[in-house]
């Protein structure tokens, strides 16, 4: 009988530990297409430009990060699903198409999504901003050229990054495509790291280049 209170007691404690350790989901599911096969492509590429991390003290979490970055290949496969749910004509598809490529040959950006337990946490917008944010790699480190918090998430953005439930806030971030001798923030191929650091503490991101699917034209950095 002690066994098994004891065994109960330890269950209850590591089922409370892991419920700690995940974000409060609120609200309806995210916005899917009827298209099944475009819902597993988009879902996909998703998955393949999209890293979670948390910064928590002990067993207590005080904040999740879920970023997405924005490559060429995310965007061709973001256009064709809001084109699906827009029922949008061709003609004005490769029109958003074009404006997206413009954006992703400006600069490298990010999709950032931030679940803080404690509002004065979420200052990334901020000019005093606790949390330092820097694209690491072997050439250096770049720090954003903007950052910019976004309105809160509605149908359409929970349909593009469906991470973002109604406690999270959505921020974008830019990075500059080159240091200032002109060499390239991002290399090739290979892997880099996003980095949010705080007094709080550290979280690092590590994207892959080179990852399954991430080939061709479409998915250059």
């Amino acid at each position: 009988m002690r066994r098994t209170v004891i065994c109960c007691g330890l269950a209850l404690a590591l089922t409370g530990c892991q419920s700690m350790r995940t974000p409060p989901r609120v609200g309806p599911p995210a916005p899917r297409v009827a298209d099944d096969e475009a819902e597993e492509r988009y879902a996909q590429t998703l998955a393949r430009w999209t890293r979670r991390a948390e910064v928590y003290d002990r067993f207590d979490s005080l904040a999740f990060f879920a970023v997405t970055f924005l490559s060429m290949e995310f965007r061709v496969e973001k256009v064709a699903r809001l084109a699906l749910f827009q029922a949008m004509p061709e003609a004005e598809a490769q029109a958003m198409l074009e404006l997206e490529r413009v954006q992703h040959e400006a600069s490298h950006e990010f999709l950032l999504g931030v679940h803080a337990n404690e509002r004065r946490f979420d200052d990334f917008a901020s000019r005093d901003s606790i949390w330092r944010v820097a694209i690491v790699t072997e050439r250096g480190e770049a720090l954003p050229a903007s950052l910019v918090r976004l309105r809160k998430a509605d149908p359409e953005m929970r349909a593009l990054y469906p991470y973002l439930e109604s406690f999270w806030t959505a921020y974008l971030v830019k990075f500059p495509r080159a240091f200032p001798d002109g060499t390239p923030v991002l290399p090739e191929s290979g892997k880099f790291t996003l980095r949010f650091s705080s007094t709080l503490g550290k979280a690092d991101l590590v994207f892959d280049l080179d990852a399954p699917g991430a080939g061709g034209e479409r998915a250059r950095p």
